[in-house]
Formats: C-alpha cells, structure tokens, sequence
C-alpha cells in the first residue's frame, strides 16, 4: 500500500473514532518556560481562563495513533522491563525487506476473502426458514458476482478500528469482580472536578450523580490508580475514555442477566490521549512547553503526592498511586457512520441516558440505590448508557489467568466505570426541520412496504406457473448486496420526495396537505323504544401539529427549577346531517365527558438495526372511523406496522418454502423484514387530571366546566346545502405535570417526582416517542378518540 492508501487510511480510521477535541489555542497566553527537568516546571495558576482558553488542541501522531487507539486485538511479543537498545548510524541495505513472513499468505489470496454470507448476515438470519432451505439459501448467496466481493474488499478496508483492542474491550475477560489476587490489589477511583484540573491546585469535586450533561459541556476531572502490593504489576495499555453504549441484556422467559448481553453496541467512543497511556508526553495546557519525549519521571502533584506519569517499561510501581487528569467535551452530534447502511439524521443525534445500568453493577449495589434510580419507563433489559471508564488491560499470563483456549491473551485487570447522565439539548435546526423529517421518513418506510409487496407479488405470479416454466437463473432473481438493495429504496424515496419539494417551490406550507387528525362517528340516538336510525356524523378534529413539551428533570437534578408542562390543544367537534330531515338540537349529539391520557410508547429491537426511522403516522391513524357500540381499541402501532410485517414474513417465508431457487429475496430485505416484525414495543398510559375547557366559539368564548355548556353553533355550507352543519371549538389546556400511571393510586405532589419523561429520541435499536389520547365519551355509550403528537424536548 502506497503513502497515500496508508494516509487515506489512518484518517478513515480516525474519523471513526471521536477522538477528544480541544478548542484552539489561547494566542494571548504565553508559554510555560521550557526546563531541562519537568519536575522543577512552575506551577501556574489560572483562576480565571475558561476551559476554551486553558486546553490544549492536539493531533495524535501516527506512532501516538498506532500504539493507543488502533493497537490489535491479539497481543504481539514486546518487553517493556528491558530498555530498550542504543542504535547507531549504519548504511541502509538496498535488499528490499518483505513486509510478509514468509508463511504469510498475502492478503490477494482468494481464500482470504471473507464470502457473502459472512460478511452481510450469519446463519441465524435464517434460523426461521423451514428445515432444508438454509443450504440453499447459503448456495445461492455464495453464487453470486464479483460486484458484491468487491463491495466485501469495500467493508474490509473500513472496519480497521473495528478490529482494534479499543473496539472489542467489551468482549474481554474482565477480572474486576473476580478473586483473581492481583486484580483485588489494584485500586481504581474516577472524581469529576467544577474546572480544568491542574497540578499543584485543590480540585473543587462534583458529585456526578447528581448532574445532567448536554451537548458542548466539559466534563473534567482526575482518575487515580494504585497497586497496594509489594511488588510492580505490569499492563500493556490504560486507557481513560468518554463512552456512551447501547445495551441489550439476556431475557430467558423474564429472567434477566445483567452479566450477559445480546447487544452491546458502543455509539460513542472518546479517548483523552493524556490521560491514558501512550509514548508521548503531551502538553495538556495551552501554557504547557514540555518536551514530548520526556516522560517526567517522578513528577508528582504537590497537591496530595501522587505520581503524575508511568514510565515508559509500564508498571504500576509497589505501594504507588498515580493521577490522570482527564477533560472531555459532549459532542453536538454523532458520526455519521453511526446509523449504517441507512444513515438516518434522527439517529445521529445525541440520545438520553435512558433505563438503569444493571451490566455495570451487583446485585447489591441495584438494591441499595433502589430509591435514587430514575424511573423513566425504559425497558427492564434495555438501556443507554455514559460513562467515564478507566481501564488497565494486559496479558493474562502476567496475572496468572488461563484462558479457555490455552493462548495468551489481553484481559481487562482493573475498570472503573464512572456513570454520567446526559440529557441532550434540543437543537435548533432539528426542530425547524422536524415536521419536514416526519414526511421524509414516512415516505421511505411506504416506499420500503412497496418494495416487500412487490417481492410478494412476484412470488405469487411464480406460484401460478407450471414448476417447468419458472426461471432459475434470471437477472431479476439474482440476489443483490445490501449496498444495492438500500440504494433502491432510496431512488423510490427519490422519486416520491419530488413532490414535497415541489410544494415548498410552490410556498405551500406542508401541513396543509393533510391538516388534521381526525375520529369519525355515525350518530344514533337510544329511546324507549330502541335505538333510532343515523341521524348524522359527528366528527372530533385537531390540526396535525407535533406539539412541544419541555422536559422536566427529576427533582435532585432540577435546582428548584420549574420548567412549563401545560399544554394548549385546539379540537372542533362537528356534526352533519341531511337538512331534509329536520333534526332538532335536543336530539344532536351530548358530550358526557372527556378524558385525555399521555402514551409513552417505547420500541426496540434485539439485534441489528432499525431499518426506518418511526414517525407519528405510525403510531396512530390520520383518520379513526368508529363504528356504533362496538368496542374497539384505536390503531397503534402494533396493529398499524408489527402485525402486517408478521404476515409479510410468514408470507415470505412460505414463498421461499415453496419455490425454493426459483424465489431469490435480497439478504438485506430479509433481514430488515425480520427486523420490523419482530420489534418489541411497550406502551405506558398516564391519565391526565388536570384539564380546563376554554371555548373559542364567538357565542360562548372563554372557560367551561363541562363540554355541554358549550353551545352548537349554525355554520353556512355553500358548498353542500343539502346538508346541515353544527360544531363547537375549544381548546383543552393541560397540565402534563398533574399525570400518573392510570389505576395508580392518586398522589398529592407532583408526578415528575415519581418518574421522568425523558426528551424523544430514535436510535438504531430503541426509540421513544409521545403522543396524546383524548377521549370524548357520547352520552349514548359511544366515544370519539383522537391522538395528537406531542415531543418532550430539552
């Protein structure tokens, strides 16, 4: 590979990685005067430089890149307790030097090349296909053309870091809650500090726990190591990261294990090159001067004595404890390559904390914070979590371990992990575009539906055939990859977003092509002698707005702060009848009551990822039609998206049952199919109490107890004369805060000290989203439902 592969390289690999970014250097500051000797430097205070100006803005180095973040999986032979020796100047050999051994295989060899199966999806894509197909289905994955194992070369060349010892930390053995005797002895403690954290200067300590953090703020502070015994313990890396996870635990039959994950999957990783290991020393402050090869041996904090550096030979010197200083910065967004293949902008945003980090505690430790634990609805065996996380990993025949296989290999020996809550801050572009976003996605997922009906239907022509007439060899059945099948949707998206641009061309707001949610009713009226015929239609509307809600903390993390929970909702109830029939008022339709409830609706998914981003049209239909005492629950989105992907599936299923070669169903369609019907959702419905009715009708404006006080009101139809209509407008003012989980028993104070409503978010593997259930109960027993969206924002 030539220079400039390799430097293309390095960067991709860089970018993957959200490596700790410093603001620039302060140009009024001057320097920190250079010394021979780093322990005799000055200690100069800053009382009063913000962070921006304090911090020092780095670029690793390649050598700094090659032995931190992309150090390899498997250990290779280095001895770090023998100096290393003194070189001299010698003539340079003309012989080239093989970058190979010679028994290497080069990497041109064909048997390298991972197939097709391998590199898209494992077996258990197809665990649910009858007995006899997963053979042919391999068969055909493997028998297609070179463009997809160019597309494998492609993946290859970017999942270098993914390769690396920093992205598989996780998947380690990790002795820190074993009886392994040398772990036991090393000490490890994370403080998070008010500001930048400098030698010889009391820290001034936060408690973490007690602190949300948002995009754009610092987090400093100072991790300490010790080994308490007689003797040094080696490591071969220490590494303090800014960590952010996505976390699936195993759930058997409702048994959960908190040890033993299904997905583990880490969208954020940043690593403060100073606090961890490396070979260079870097200047952590603007006014540092240092020499980057000088390790500053026994330099220590005049504050409390520890060391500051470990030497080059990596050891963790007897009866020693050493300090780390550490800043990160929250990033506004995430990487793009986050969300791949689909690269939703939704799911590169920053997401809540979110459930309870049961991986990283004891049984113990979850019982005893019982009563500080956030109750955000979240599922039990899912959650999102951050953390600061100091880790010192090694082989694991320096610390007497063996491992199954009998090989050497790196271990975690000690990990400290310090949880941080971050609750993001809504960003302003996001909320300018969001009505836009919603008609994107719901256009992607319609043209992601076509595509499977499609598939279906082609299916069912090939069913219709004698067995000797369907194709087995066809350009049209050929599998494609996943790069090709995603790019096909996106054409479809393409094509179908024409129109949504043309309207704003044409200065037409969005929400006027379909402008309200709405609940239909044929009215009929209960007498002595039964029940009359349909007097008409009653009809209960709202725009279709997202409307916004401010997110409330819980109360150690509000400060006495309030944040504005009410919300104004406008509604018009409508009735039509024939004008011929001479309906008088007394028989229109009477409001009984009205009752309204906040859905927390939750999703996730057990492995891969979530091929559409989830918008409200999904979670309630545009326009409920109701139909006279029957009792039915309103759509959502189990009935609306999971139960038709169920038949999709089975359907599919039974097509590749039946037709076996002849049926060729791109890997990536299979899967993202699988993955929709079998999402796992929850629902959460808190009863709204606190609810005023304010008519906005010119005959009976202002506040009512009852919907009954509000009087119909004549409205001209020139349209259709033939018809007669009435409606009343009014406005629902509601109080989120006054909410509680329905059938609970009621509670004096307010809600939010009894759970938390985290803001909306959408990631790869879970999502949560919000919407309002109002409910207008007749006085003839039948109802009128009405969802309206609703967004809990920072």
């Amino acid at each position: 590979m030539g220079d400039d592969g390799l430097l293309r390289k390095v960067t991709n690999d860089l970018e993957k990685l959200q490596l700790l970014n410093y603001e620039e250097k302060n140009n009024d500051s001057d320097p920190e005067p250079s010394s021979s000797s780093s322990k005799n430097r000055v200690i100069e205070q800053h009382p009063h430089k913000s962070a921006e100006q304090l911090l020092n803005n780095i670029l690793p180095s390649y050598q700094m890149y090659q032995s931190t973040i992309s150090k390899p999986v498997l250990p290779h032979e280095e001895n770090f307790k023998v100096d290393p020796p003194v070189y001299e100047l010698t003539p340079i050999s003309s012989v080239p030097t093989s970058v190979y051994n010679s028994g290497t295989v080069s990497p041109n060899n064909e048997y390298d090349q991972p197939n097709l199966l391998s590199a898209m999806v494992s077996q258990e894509d197809f665990g649910v296909f009858p007995e006899g197909q997963n053979l042919t289905l391999i068969s055909q994955a493997q028998g297609m053309d070179g463009d997809v194992d160019n597309e494998t070369n492609d993946n290859n060349t970017t999942t270098i870091y993914e390769e690396t010892l920093l992205a598989n930390v996780q998947k380690l053995v990790n002795l820190t809650r074993s009886d392994n005797e040398i772990s036991q002895h090393v000490e490890i403690d994370i403080k998070v500090t008010k500001d930048v954290c400098e030698k010889g200067k009391k820290p001034e300590l936060y408690d973490a726990s007690e602190i949300e953090f948002k995009q754009g703020d610092y987090i400093h502070g100072y991790v300490t190591m010790r080994n308490t015994t007689n003797k040094p313990i080696s490591f071969d890396m220490v590494y303090v990261l800014f960590e952010g996870s996505a976390v699936t635990l195993s759930n058997k039959n409702g048994f959960i294990n908190p040890q033993k994950q299904t997905v583990y999957y880490r969208f954020l990783t940043m690593v403060d090159l100073y606090a961890s290991w490396s070979y260079s020393n870097i200047d952590r402050l603007a006014t540092d001067n240092g020499d980057m090869y000088d390790w500053c041996y026994g330099e220590t904090d005049p504050y409390d004595g520890s060391l500051l550096a470990i030497d080059v030979q990596r050891m963790l010197q007897p009866n020693t404890t050493y300090k780390r200083f550490f800043t990160f910065r929250l990033p506004n967004k995430l990487l793009d390559d986050i969300c791949e293949p689909n690269n939703f902008p939704s799911h590169t945003e920053i997401y809540p904390t979110f459930g309870v980090p049961k991986h990283t505690m004891t049984p113990s430790e979850l019982l005893a914070t019982r009563e500080q634990q956030v109750r955000d609805f979240a599922f039990l065996d899912a959650l999102i979590t951050y953390s600061i996380a100091a880790r010192i990993i090694g082989r694991a025949s320096e610390y007497r371990f063996e491992t199954p296989e009998g090989l050497d290999r790196y271990i975690v020996l000690k990990d400290y992990l310090q949880p941080i809550r971050v609750i993001p801050k809504l960003n302003p572009e996001t909320l300018e575009n969001k009505y836009r976003s919603e008609l994107e996605a719901d256009v992607f997922y319609r043209a992601f539906v076509n595509q499977i009906k499609e598939k279906i239907e082609f299916g069912h022509d090939l069913m219709s055939m004698p067995p000797s007439l369907r194709p087995v060899e066809s350009s049209n059945l050929t599998p494609i990859s996943s790069r090709d099948n995603g790019e096909k949707i996106r054409q479809l998206y393409d094509v179908a977003d024409t129109s949504i641009r043309t309207s704003y061309q044409r200065n037409k707001k969005m929400e006027d092509a379909n402008d309200m949610y709405s609940c239909l009713l044929g009215y009929r009226k209960k007498s002595l002698t039964g029940w009359s015929k349909t007097l008409g239609v009653v009809t209960l509307s709202t725009p279709k707005k997202i409307h916004l809600i401010l997110y409330t903390p819980p109360a150690k993390f509000s400060n006495g702060r309030s944040r504005q929970t009410r919300l104004t909702v406008p509604f018009e109830l409508t009735f039509v009848s024939e004008a011929a029939s001479g309906i008088k008022p007394k028989d229109f339709p009477e409001i009984k009551g009205i009752s309204c409830e906040l859905v927390v609706f939750s999703a996730r998914l057990e492995k891969y990822s979530i091929p559409v981003e989830l918008t409200y049209d999904m979670l309630f239909k545009e326009q409920e039609i109701m139909h006279h005492l029957r009792r039915k629950d309103p759509a959502n989105f189990s009935s609306i998206v999971v139960e038709p992907m169920k038949q999709y599936f089975r359907e599919v299923n039974d097509l590749i049952k039946k037709l076996g070669e002849s049926f060729h169903l791109e890997v990536q369609l299979y899967r993202n199919l699988r993955c929709m019907a079998t999402l796992v959702t929850k629902y959460i419905n808190l009863a709204i109490n606190s609810i005023t009715v304010t008519s906005t009708s010119n005959k009976s404006e202002g506040h009512h107890s009852t919907m009954t006080a509000i009087p119909w009101e004549h409205v001209e139809d020139t349209v259709n004369p033939e018809y007669s209509l009435h409606s009343k407008k009014f406005e629902l003012d509601l109080d989120i805060q006054n909410s509680q989980v329905k059938s609970s028993t009621p509670v004096p104070n307010s809600s939010f000290e009894n759970f938390t409503l985290v803001p909306t978010f959408q990631t790869c593997h879970c999502a949560r989203l919000y919407y309002l259930r109002v409910k207008l109960k007749l006085s003839n027993s039948d109802s009128l439902v009405v969802h309206v969206p609703v967004s809990i924002e920072n």
